[in-house]
């Protein structure tokens, strides 16, 4: 494990934030080793510093332009204490992986554990159910992942006494298609020990949307699990499945949560996902209380609002 002892001073460069848990903000440090690599540490409310990633560079800017989803990712956890709490324990065992909104991933990663639950029907609901709830933190807080595939997520257990209750969670760290805005990157990096030149960095063209997250995830989750399984679910989560997968029934005048049978010929590739995160999370959330209450406990949905009378 990597020892916590390096000072702010020492580090490239900081990135200030507020956090709801402490009257004074914690910067985030970026720090330099003689072996041309760069440590992303997170200072925590009792002052220690804890390792989470490193990252080979050669500069002070390569550091930026590698790092900065990861700090990105950072600052919206903070944002979301709800979701995830960072600890010296995950963090240094696990500091080669990408940064995640959760501290526990013993479940797995989603592939191996649709595979070992031999794609039931409550074990690809528990998966679709968390990847919305983690899709739609990322997109109300403004960010697209662009990698949704369903090797980026894994499951975890929410609460202790409860081995039912698991969700899934992406990958923050390991971000695909979007690309650093360098106008936030101006306003949020502070340079300590010199300044870092951004002209030779190109300005990139944002373009993705988070429909195209839907939609990466639910083609993948649907080539996974297979068209013929996901036909034998309980509507609405086969509905919602072909439509995170771009897939909409002909006669599409119907509710999103209507209950009526799906055949396999009556299908439409739109190319695109029609509802949001959060449109198909909300319907996917009436479909078994057990599951709902399960998550309210733990907090993971009260950012939310969710009433009492909508499970």
């Amino acid at each position: 494990a990597e020892s916590p002892c390096m000072s702010s001073d020492e580090a490239l460069y900081q990135v200030q934030f507020s956090s709801s848990s402490s009257e004074k903000p914690q910067p985030i440090n970026v720090h330099s080793d003689i072996n041309g690599k760069v440590r992303l540490v997170k200072a925590a409310l009792d002052g220690q510093l804890y390792f989470l990633k490193e990252v080979p560079c050669t500069s002070a800017k390569n550091a930026q332009e590698l790092l900065f989803w990861e700090i990105q990712a950072l600052q919206l956890a903070d944002r979301c204490e709800n979701l995830t709490s960072l600890h010296k324990h995950w963090w240094d065992a696990k500091s080669a992986s990408a940064i995640t909104l959760t501290e526990c991933c013993s479940g797995g990663l989603a592939p191996e554990y649709l595979k070992k639950l031999m794609f039931r029907e409550v074990a690809v609901r528990n998966v679709v159910l968390g990847a919305l709830n983690a899709l739609k933190t990322l997109h109300s807080n403004g960010l697209m992942h662009g990698n949704c595939v369903l090797q980026n997520f894994f499951v975890s257990p929410v609460l202790l006494d409860s081995e039912q209750a698991i969700y899934s969670t992406i990958k923050l760290g390991n971000f695909g298609a979007t690309k650093p805005n360098l106008s936030y990157m101006r306003s949020h990096f502070k340079q300590l020990p010199y300044e870092v030149q951004f002209g030779d960095i190109q300005e990139p063209i944002h373009t993705r949307l988070p429909h195209d997250d839907i939609l990466q995830f639910g083609s993948s989750l649907l080539q996974f699990v297979g068209k013929k399984t996901v036909l034998r679910f309980q509507s609405p989560l086969r509905r919602i499945i072909f439509l995170m997968a771009g897939f909409i029934q002909s006669s599409q005048c119907i509710p999103i949560n209507d209950p009526v049978a799906v055949c396999e010929d009556e299908f439409i590739d739109l190319k695109y996902c029609p509802y949001a995160a959060a449109d198909l999370l909300a319907e996917l959330e009436r479909y078994g209380s057990v599951r709902s209450n399960d998550l309210r406990k733990a907090k993971l949905l009260d950012e939310y609002r969710y009433s009492e009378n909508e499970v």
